[in-house]
């Protein structure tokens, strides 16, 4: 049987922006530009749709990942019910027009939920 060994990125081994301790997000141009880059990718993921089924699954996968590539615990995706469902399926619609800005707020609140267990 042959071995794989899996490591981390360069640079992003020990990446502390988002470490436990702190329990909240650093707010600065690397977290802003992380957070912008897990809602574009999860949005335009969902929104090209490659899959019959289990296209929101492959999403909030892939943002995990990339999540713990950038130091973060897995992120936590509660499931969206009320108003955060109205908030996601709002934050997918303006992404169709670009606008991230919505999705990035969906991000910044699963991140906040993540970090405080």
């Amino acid at each position: 049987m042959r071995r794989t060994t899996i490591t981390a990125a360069p640079g992003h081994a020990g990446n502390d922006r988002f470490s436990p301790e702190s329990r909240e997000t650093e707010r600065g141009p690397v977290a802003d530009l992380q957070v912008h880059a897990l809602a574009v990718v999860h949005a335009e993921l969902v929104l090209i749709h490659p899959f019959r089924d289990g296209n929101g699954r492959g999403a909030r996968l892939l943002s995990t990942l990339m999540g713990v590539q950038a130091g973060l615990p897995p992120l936590r995706f509660a499931s969206f019910r009320g108003i955060e469902k109205r908030r996601y399926v709002a934050a997918v619609r303006a992404a169709f027009l670009k606008d991230y800005v919505p999705m990035e707020r969906v991000f910044r609140r699963v991140i906040e939920r993540t970090l405080r267990g």
